[in-house]
């Protein structure tokens, strides 16, 4: 539920902020319209998620949809570019051949690290990467905000950080997350990919 959900409600969340900043500007109504439009379909996407949850807590697993594979992560870095943040996505090796689960563990670890850099780094742009070179595959999230000046500045580990780093942990990865070298925010996980798991 957090991995979808959160996510959605987070990217409508901003939108909805930054329509209404929009409007107190005076800026055009077309730039508002496309803010409420894509509040809209993230809105529906959390309904959506929550109607499958639902029909799995009363009828079970069967009708499950596919879970995401890593093409859809233009999908995800557009929408996310729609809700303010400029995402570039760069993939390269042998991405066809992981494993399902390690998989999905990088999706969802790219989805949460840019929903905190929409959510909380006040980021203008971000940058994925997701590299695999036949026995492991590295991803490193980051982004221009503000990042924290501090450690007393690192954010609390919330529910998604450390379902980041169970999700890593469970297939022998690690991961790690805090101040990037050249300022803003940096999120790095490495799985172990192929027949070894």
């Amino acid at each position: 539920m957090h991995d979808v959900v959160a996510h959605s409600l987070t990217v409508a969340v901003v939108q909805c902020v930054a329509a209404g900043d929009d409007l107190d500007a005076g800026t055009a109504s077309g730039t508002v319209r496309t803010r409420v439009m894509a509040a809209e379909g993230a809105c529906r996407e959390a309904l959506d998620e929550l109607r499958r949850m639902v029909g799995v807590l009363r009828f079970g697993p069967e009708e499950l949809e596919p879970v995401p594979k890593l093409t859809a992560l233009s999908a995800l870095c557009a929408a996310i570019t729609a809700a303010g943040v400029q995402v570039e996505l760069e993939l390269a090796g042998d991405l066809d051949s992981l494993p399902p689960g390690v998989e999905l563990s990088c999706y969802r670890i790219v989805q949460e690290a840019l929903t905190n850099t929409l959510k909380h780094a006040s980021a203008r742009h971000a940058h994925v990467s997701v590299r695999a070179d036949g026995r492991k595959v590295t991803l490193r999230v980051t982004d221009d905000g503000r990042g924290p000046s501090s450690s007393a500045d690192l954010p609390s580990p919330g529910q998604g950080l450390i379902g980041l780093r169970e999700r890593t942990g469970a297939y022998g990865g690690t991961l790690s997350a805090g101040p990037g070298p050249d300022g803003g925010y940096l999120v790095e996980a490495v799985l172990p990919a192929g027949s070894q798991l």
